[in-house]
């Protein structure tokens, strides 16, 4: 039986990297009007996102660099939004993790 609390976990995944998507896409004009140099830090070029299948945000820049206090508010809302992703991401890892540990203990 295919538990259903990963099924839900998968889909606020989901949930959760769409809002991300949108929210880099809104704040990045806002950056790169204000500052550009810590634009070109903070987001990365499609031509990366598309050969290394990353993100548009580099999540150390975003987390560990000193933002700017012109932007300040707009690189608050990213760590956040970006922050409750990767929580979602590890949750469901753990959540599968845990359920292949648990069926060999069993066996």
């Amino acid at each position: 039986m295919f538990p259903v609390f990963l099924l839900v976990l998968g889909l606020s995944g989901l949930a959760a990297s769409i809002v991300s998507w949108f929210t880099e896409i809104g704040c990045r004009s806002e950056i790169e009007q204000a500052e550009p140099a810590f634009a070109k830090r903070l987001f990365r070029s499609t031509g990366d996102q598309i050969i290394f299948g990353t993100g548009p945000v580099r999540v150390w820049t975003l987390f560990f660099a000193t933002a700017p206090t012109s932007i300040r508010s707009s690189i608050h809302l990213l760590r956040w939004v970006c922050g409750a992703q990767l929580l979602v991401f590890l949750a469901f890892v753990g959540c599968i993790i845990g359920m292949a540990l648990s069926d060999a203990l069993t066996q």
